[in-house]
């Protein structure tokens, strides 16, 4: 880790008579610590800097933010409706005024919430919010590329994770939909814990530059506890689209079904490396390292897994417009409040009380 600070300068080293050096084109040397982290070459065999990183994937999301607004603009959305669901007290019996001697039963009612959810228009949500902190860092809004390199020399960048705690909730909306998830309130809780599991990685940044002596498995607390949201979040929606594929009257087509599992392991693998970079970056901090290279792989990891569910996407859209004309039609569940009458009017006749 950097020990002290200087002043730096920027020059261009070469041979002699002007001529560059072949290996390497050095444009700016150490004399400051802050801008030798953002500006110095460290990645690619010393031909790419962290800035050069950020002006990529800043292009990178500008351009999934025109891709999703061009699709929708071309009516190539998918827009959906979300459900809300909760117990109905209901009567067998609507003269004897109250639930007394078994007259009341409990069924679950759904209702649809108004509105529906543009997917794409999610897409070009959380593509736009990378690109925004992304475009102030790279664009010298006063004040913010010094609070971004004062955050990379101090191990830790709170507007990574700020920006993650917004649009990786977006992205769980997107698969959890994606596999047939649709109720408001797990769409909510769902959202909730993926932001919250963002919160456990700065914590986890914050803890590692502050608990140096305490135990390991203190130390590791933040990244286990966030392992546990991350495998409860995947598991639920597994389970559902599971639970749906078992149960419904009639079975999704195979390349349907291949492409939502497409979505589930990419997307699973994608996400698992932000933990992995998160366990390496703890597991080093007790080295002479450079936390350069965890922002700049945390950069293209953001761009990677976005651009990967915008592209899965896309793929799910086109077999459900070009194969299946796939459509969410919202049905209140009649059949299920008659079900559930009948077999309690069943009950009561058989055991003499109705």
């Amino acid at each position: 880790m950097y020990k002290g600070r200087a002043s730096r300068k920027y020059e261009k080293i070469g041979k002699g008579g002007g001529g560059w050096d072949g290996k390497r084109i050095i444009i700016c040397r150490i004399i400051g610590h802050e801008d030798y982290l953002l500006f110095e070459p460290h990645f690619f065999c010393g031909c790419v800097s962290l800035f050069h990183i950020l002006i990529a994937t800043c292009v990178l999301h500008l351009g999934g933010v025109v891709t999703a607004i061009v699709l929708i603009a071309v009516d190539e959305d998918w827009s959906v409706p979300v459900v809300t669901s909760y117990a109905d007290w209901r009567q067998r019996d609507p003269t004897m005024g109250g639930c007394d001697d078994r007259n009341c039963f409990i069924t679950p009612v759904f209702g649809e919430v108004p509105g529906r959810v543009s997917l794409m228009g999610l897409v070009a949500a959380f593509h736009g919010l990378s690109f925004t902190w992304q475009f102030i860092v790279v664009c010298g809004v006063p004040g913010a590329q010094k609070m971004y390199t004062e955050e990379l020399k101090n191990e830790r960048n709170w507007l990574r994770w700020a920006e993650y705690a917004l649009s990786a909730p977006l992205m769980t909306i997107v698969i959890a939909i994606i596999f047939g998830v649709v109720d408001v309130y797990l769409l909510a809780v769902l959202a909730i814990c993926t932001s919250g599991l963002q919160a456990f990685g700065y914590a986890q940044e914050i803890f590692s530059n502050t608990t140096n002596n305490l135990d390991k498995n203190i130390r590791f607390f933040p990244i286990i506890a966030g392992s546990v949201f991350f495998l409860a979040y995947w598991s639920v929606v597994g389970v559902a689209f599971i639970e749906s594929v078992s149960n419904s009257r009639s079975k999704p087509p195979a390349n349907m079904t291949i492409a939502i599992w497409m979505t589930f392991f990419v997307m699973t693998a994608l996400f698992s490396c932000f933990a992995i970079v998160l366990a390496v970056d703890v597991a080093k901090r007790q080295r002479d390292y450079q936390y350069v290279y965890i922002e700049g792989a945390y950069c293209i990891l953001s761009a990677t897994s976005k651009w990967a569910l915008g592209a899965l996407l896309i793929w799910v859209i086109w077999i459900r417009e070009t194969q299946i004309q796939l459509e969410f039609v919202f049905s209140p569940s009649c059949d299920t409040t008659r079900a559930a009458t009948a077999m309690f009017r069943n009950a009561t006749v058989a055991d003499g009380t109705g």
